[in-house]
């Protein structure tokens, strides 16, 4: 029985191998064009994370601690350089008391 059961643990293992390779390769399937558009994205969010910021007065230090995450964290959310999480952005909204959707507005859409 016991040789049973590893030899259907090794062919689980081997599935899910297998799936996550697949999975992965789809992904890989233009990933140059949706990069390029999360680039521009993250770098949309992070301008007006900066602006909702600034013209609330708040400094990066004092955003960062009421996120419990330092201001190197922000700095990089506000240039596009770290992807900032649904949760975070939401904290964020409340705080600063500013709709959610406002962080998603380029110039072209207002």
């Amino acid at each position: 029985m016991n040789t049973a059961v590893n030899q259907l643990l090794r062919e689980l293992e081997e599935n899910v191998k297998d799936q996550f390779k697949l999975q992965k390769a789809k992904l890989n399937t233009g990933t140059q064009n949706l990069n390029k558009r999360a680039i521009i994205s993250d770098e949309i969010i992070g301008k007006n994370i900066r602006l909702a910021r600034k013209t609330k007065g708040i400094s990066q230090a004092e955003l960062g601690e009421a996120l419990g995450i330092s201001f190197q964290q922000i700095q990089k959310y506000e240039r596009g350089a770290n992807r900032i999480s649904a949760s975070k952005l939401h904290m964020m909204s409340r705080l600063l008391k500013i709709p959610l959707e406002s962080f998603f507005m380029s110039e072209e859409m207002s």
